[in-house]
Formats: structure tokens, C-alpha cells, sequence
């Protein structure tokens, strides 16, 4: 088929995985968590606040609960709200999803393969097409095009893994593809333009992790994830499952030669104690949700201790990104234009450091 999504293009949910041996993980999660709320300084103003209250059975159980209730939590998280605000396998997301008829299904189907293209245009894998033209859009648009010619322009094959059941989104030979997925895959190609693999890349607020997952598969290996503690929590339940548990670091772990091919998952405190310099630093659909502050207290410390800042955030908060420099007193200009992938965003970059030139991939 050319020039038009698949006839057969159908959601589905993650089946349940085979759960293999996790005692260890959970257990390094549950003593992280402990951790990470001893040095938790709170949420101030942010909206997250009330987002995280959502998980408060879960913050008892990780605090006082056994290895096993952990272990039955964290292996299913469509039955709680852990991942609430940035995925889809959540309690009340699931159930919405689960109550819908097929087209409304089929329509989020749609939605989905729609940005698989508009991904495949961003990074050069596909050529855009102007929609004034006469001319017949003669593109094929496949899925499994698509992923095939995202695997050469990125130089790795595309997948998503999905490991915990009902994951909701667009079925595809390489796993349920979700809107959340295919954001992590350009944020990492985006990180990867301003960036050898060689550098040392900094995420403020990373979701589940997945930026962090296919920035690996870009081939960096000094990857640093600051976020709060629950989220810590589904960021490390999230990559220690797709990737082998060693790969990651948790904030109470012991951190030497942690640089070395690790993805870093620390809280904010671990930052703000820090003066590691990082290449690039990203901030996706977070930091105007954040207490103003914090946001500022984040922009003030990039500016000297990163030389690019990567933001791609919505307008519709109580502040905006482009007003940080003048609330932290700092002269700078980002570039500035719409978000590949959701015309509601708004993808700034702010350069702190002189560049001879930029890394492509």
C-alpha cells in the first residue's frame, strides 16, 4: 500500500510476559526508594504533588511491604497509578482504553502509525510531502517499511519491548508501539544530533526510561536520569526488566565507575550535591510542571555545568521554558520550533558552551 496508513491496523495490549528471576532487582529498588524519600526535599508547587498522592498505597508498600508485594506490584502496573502522567500502563488509562469500542481503538491506532510517519520524516528516514500538492503521495507507508527505514537511518532496529502486561497501543511485528515510544526515539535521536556517543547526557524527568533505552542503542554509555522518587521507581522497574539489571545504578548504590556503560537513576538531591559537567542535557513534558524554583534552580545549574539543554515542553502551564533565562538572570536565546511530533509542543535548545561543530548521526 502506498501513501496511506495499513487497511489493517489494529491496537492491542501487551500480553503478560514470562516474568523471569527479580527478587534482586525489586529488592535493590525497594532499598533505593527508602533512600531516595529520606532525601527527598518535597514537590513544593508542583503539580506532581497530587499526581504521586494517586500512588500512595504503593509508597507504603515499597516503604513497609515484603520483597514479594513489591515484586506483584511492580510486575503488573496497568493495577495501580505508578506510571500515571507519562504512560499508558496505569489503573485508570487501562481501564479507559479496555471500556472503548473498536473504532475508538482503531482511531488511536491510527493516531499512532500517523506519528510512526511524522518520526520517520523528522529523522530523515522518509521524505516529507508537501500537502498542497497534486501529486499523489506515492510514500510507502507501511509499518514494517517504516520500521525498516528507520533501522538504516538510525543505524539500530527499532523495538519495543514491553515488559508488563497491558501496554496499550499499536500492534507491530517488533512489539505494541505506543505514542510514549515513539517521543523516546526521537529525544534520543534529537540528543545523538548534538552529540558523539562518547558524551555524557543528562535527563531531568525521564518517564519510564525509555529515552535512556534507545539512546543506549544509539551507543551511548554515560547516561544520567534525575527525577523523584517514584518516578526513579519506574524508571529503574522499567529498564532493569529490558535491560540486564547490572546496566543500571540506583541513587544508594555505590557509584564508582558508574559512568562506565550505566544508565545513572538518581534523584534530585544527587544533583544538586553534584558538579559533573554533562555534553547535552534533555527535558521532555516536565519542567513547566514543576514548582518554579525548581525549574529555575534546574536552568541556573545547566547553564554552567552543561554545554546544550534540549527542552521539549508544552505552553500551557503556569510559565514557560523561554521565560528560565530571565528568572534566573542569565542572557542566552534558544532556537526555537514545533515539536516534530505533537503540534502542542513547543523543542527549544539553548547552547552554553561554544560548538565547533555538531555531531551527526
Amino acid at each position: 500500500m502506498h501513501g496511506s496508513l495499513d487497511d489493517d491496523a489494529s491496537t492491542a495490549f501487551s500480553s503478560e510476559p514470562e516474568f523471569g528471576e527479580d527478587t534482586a532487582l525489586v529488592s535493590r529498588i525497594i532499598d533505593a526508594y527508602k533512600y531516595a524519600v529520606a532525601n527527598f526535599e518535597g514537590h513544593g508547587t508542583s503539580k506532581w504533588a497530587g499526581i504521586n498522592d494517586r500512588s500512595a498505597a504503593l509508597h507504603s508498600t515499597l516503604l513497609s511491604g515484603s520483597v514479594a508485594e513489591v515484586t506483584a506490584q511492580l510486575r503488573y502496573p496497568a493495577t495501580h497509578e505508578l506510571l500515571c502522567g507519562f504512560d499508558e500502563a496505569t489503573l485508570s488509562v487501562c481501564a479507559k482504553h479496555k471500556a472503548e469500542d473498536r473504532a475508538t481503538r482503531e482511531a488511536v491506532g491510527a493516531g499512532v502509525h500517523k506519528m510512526l510517519v511524522r518520526l520517520a520524516e523528522a529523522v530523515g528516514a522518509i521524505p516529507t510531502w508537501e500537502i498542497d500538492t497534486r501529486r499523489l503521495d506515492n510514500r510507502d507507508l507501511r509499518i514494517d517499511t517504516l520500521f525498516a527505514r528507520l533501522d538504516a537511518t538510525l543505524g539500530f532496529a527499532v523495538d519495543f519491548p514491553n515488559p508488563y502486561p497491558d501496554e496499550f497501543g499499536l500492534r507491530s511485528s517488533r512489539g505494541i508501539v505506543s505514542e510514549r515510544a515513539l517521543y523516546a526515539i526521537y529525544q534520543a535521536w534529537r540528543i545523538a544530533t548534538w552529540a558523539g556517543t562518547a558524551a555524557r547526557v543528562l535527563e531531568i524527568a525521564a518517564g519510564t526510561g525509555r529515552t535512556a533505552y534507545y539512546a543506549r542503542k544509539l551507543g551511548f554509555c554515560d547516561y544520567t536520569i534525575i527525577d523523584l522518587p517514584l518516578a526513579n521507581v519506574a524508571q529503574a522497574n522499567f529498564l532493569g526488566r529490558v535491560l540486564d539489571p547490572s546496566a543500571i545504578v540506583l541513587s544508594n548504590e555505590d557509584r564508582a565507575g558508574a559512568q562506565t556503560d550505566k544508565i545513572r537513576i538518581f534523584g534530585p538531591a544527587w544533583f544538586d550535591a553534584s558538579t559533573e559537567h554533562f555534553d547535552v542535557a534533555l527535558n521532555a513534558d516536565s519542567i513547566t510542571e514543576m514548582d518554579r524554583r525548581r525549574a529555575v534552580s534546574y536552568f541556573e545549574q545547566l547553564a554552567s555545568r552543561a554545554d546544550v539543554f534540549i527542552s521539549i515542553n508544552c505552553e500551557t502551564n503556569s510559565f514557560v521554558v523561554r521565560e528560565l533565562p530571565t528568572f534566573a538572570g542569565i542572557a542566552t536565546r534558544p532556537t526555537r520550533y514545533p515539536y516534530w511530533l505533537d503540534e502542542g509542543y513547543v523543542e527549544e535548545t539553548f547552547l552554553f558552551a561554544p560548538r565547533s561543530h555538531v555531531p551527526r548521526i
